[in-house]
């Protein structure tokens, strides 16, 4: 049995980031998106994460309670 991959991906509602979440969820994935805007697309909103990432403290605190597998920056 495969272990589910956790990813967090930064910056994902915008296009790219939008896009790259929803190919990887629908991969089996684990994909957590952080970002300050809420993503438009429906599919998207399930794992997102209000946070800038000059937020040094919450960003910090945001990675280690997820435990990504991978980081998409």
């Amino acid at each position: 049995m495969r272990r589910r991959v956790r990813i967090i991906v930064t910056g994902g509602s915008g296009f790219i980031g939008t896009n790259l979440c929803e190919f990887l969820s629908k991969k089996g994935h684990s994909v957590h998106n952080i970002d300050i805007r809420t993503p438009r697309n429906i599919n998207c909103q399930a794992n997102f994460c209000n946070v800038s990432i000059l937020d040094q403290k919450k960003i910090s605190e945001t990675i280690h309670q997820i435990r990504p597998t991978y980081l998409v920056h």
